[in-house]
């Protein structure tokens, strides 16, 4: 039984979902997401300052979750678009929507931001569980 992803997949996917990640909190929720985390522009700019960083941080960990769900697929031997997309959104289900509500209710953050993030999140994981499944 094999626990190992195509590593190129992983690698793909990451990028992929970098990419979805840029998209989607600047052109498409970006001044959604800022007005319900209440980022004013003065706090975007001073945030500009790490930018590298927290992109080189989030690449990293992006890395990272392409390859526990790669490796869940592999593990399982999920082989279609389907199988994917379901691995995604339980992974979604079982870790990102429920930390990310816990995280909401205890920092006691806007719900609009919950839903901003919630819907990368369950987009990525299905795109991450597709990607990696179909690509062996």
């Amino acid at each position: 039984m094999t626990f190992q992803p195509n590593y190129l997949a992983v690698v793909v996917a990451a990028v992929v979902v970098f990419i979805l990640g840029w998209l989607w909190y600047m052109p498409l929720f970006g001044k959604a997401y800022q007005a319900a985390r209440g980022i004013t522009p003065e706090m975007a700019a001073e945030g500009q300052k790490d930018m590298g960083k927290t992109m080189a941080v989030i690449f990293v960990c992006t890395v990272i979750m392409a390859w526990v769900i790669g490796s869940l697929s592999a593990y399982t031997h999920l082989v279609t678009w389907m199988q994917g997309l379901k691995l995604g959104v339980l992974c979604w289900l079982g870790f990102a929507l429920t930390y990310g509500l816990i995280e909401t209710m205890t920092s006691r953050r806007k719900m609009a931001a919950f839903f901003i993030d919630a819907g990368y999140w369950l987009v990525s994981m299905i795109v991450m569980g597709i990607i990696l499944s179909v690509w062996h």
